[in-house]
């Protein structure tokens, strides 16, 4: 009898001990990824372009015509969060020291940070967040044709299928998001916007 109490005992000691382990695996893993997707939300939201992103010295090289479109993510050599590709387009199209090229580059690294960094709600918000940020720059930089831009970069970036369904499946995360406060564009210049 004195030997079935001490199991019965033990059992319960057991069972409390692996319940509470269970509870704190559970507990740790939750905040890891709550802490995981905090840092991610932040990086986001801290993505700027720099005077460096528009200094013509700073372009990129001419990307292997094979990596261009092998991935999503592409290739960005200078790591400044646009592919290469579509920086040097814009490059061509505009000088690199302009407010519209400084605004188009905005623009196509919202949209890059979507395809690559959106993988759940918080992200998603973070990202819609800059892209927005980005888009009222191509407002407040060209009010006649910030339509027409943002048509152009979209062409730009979302330009293969791959990218196309990436950018259709992020939608799948869409939540209702405060707008940023502050400034929409990150860089200034040519004294066309203040």
């Amino acid at each position: 009898m004195r030997d079935r109490v001490w199991h019965i005992i033990f059992g319960a000691l057991l069972a409390a001990v692996v319940a509470y382990a269970a509870a704190v695996l559970f507990a740790y893993s939750h905040d890891h990824a709550e802490h995981i997707d905090a840092a991610r939300v932040s990086s986001i939201l801290a993505q700027r372009l720099t005077d460096a992103d528009l200094d013509e010295e700073h372009l990129p090289p001419d990307p292997d015509p094979a990596q261009v479109d092998a991935t999503i993510d592409g290739v960005d050599a200078n790591g400044n969060g646009v592919r290469d590709d579509v920086e040097l387009s814009i490059a061509a199209t505009y000088p690199a020291s302009t407010s519209v090229s400084a605004a188009e580059l905005q623009y196509a690294m919202s949209l890059q940070t979507q395809l690559t960094q959106v993988s759940d709600t918080p992200t998603w918000k973070a990202a819609e967040q800059m892209r927005d940020r980005a888009f009222e720059c191509l407002v407040d930089v060209s009010p006649q044709n910030y339509s027409t831009m943002e048509q152009d970069v979209d062409a730009l970036v979302i330009n293969t299928v791959a990218r196309t369904d990436r950018y259709n499946d992020i939608e799948r995360f869409r939540t209702s998001y405060e707008l940023l406060a502050g400034p929409d564009c990150d860089l200034r210049r040519d004294g066309a916007y203040e």
